[in-house]
């Protein structure tokens, strides 16, 4: 039998580390794929909201990073939008075959109706997560959600186009 060959630099140290790790999350993709998702969600979207808030205050020195923000977006993603993926791409999605023509329906669907129900839910759920009230998130609702399709309809649609001819289907929504 071969011996391995010693790790001799820093860069072959994080390249075996790295093949490591994207080992352990198949695995782990394939034993566990909603807590799986759940979790890469959370961490997805806590990541995206320090990013967001750190742009914000470089803007307006005036405010303060609110962690409280980023846990809770952290909660949606594991407990709400991190279960409720892994089932549309898993058992929604998955109907469609791989072709021009299943791209086409999956992409009209997830910037129509999927994303807008996900704008409602997000804004239905995260004020409850705030503690606010019933009332609160009819308010947000009503006042961003349109807007927040717009903002939608500039980024995802390109990216939803690159994840469904370019990623495998396993692996689509992590």
């Amino acid at each position: 039998p071969k011996t391995p060959k010693p790790l001799t630099s820093g860069w072959e140290m994080i390249k075996f580390m790295m093949n490591r790790l994207g080992e352990m999350y198949m695995r782990s993709v394939e034993r566990r794929p909603i807590l799986t998702q759940a979790v890469t969600t959370s961490l997805r979207m806590g990541l995206g909201d320090f990013i967001c808030q750190r742009i914000e205050l470089s803007q307006d020195k005036t405010k303060q990073y609110k962690s409280e923000r980023t846990t809770t977006f952290m909660k949606y993603g594991f407990f709400v939008n991190g279960p409720f993926l892994h089932f549309l791409y898993s058992k929604f999605y998955s109907r469609f075959e791989n072709t021009t023509i299943g791209t086409i329906k999956k992409l009209l669907l997830s910037q129509s109706i999927v994303s807008y129900a996900s704008i409602i839910i997000f804004y239905s759920i995260v004020p409850l997560i705030q503690g606010k009230t019933v009332g609160d998130s009819l308010e947000e609702i009503r006042t961003k959600s349109w807007q927040t399709m717009l903002m939608n309809w500039r980024l995802w649609p390109v990216v939803q186009l690159i994840n469904f001819t370019l990623v495998p289907t396993k692996l689509q929504v992590l």
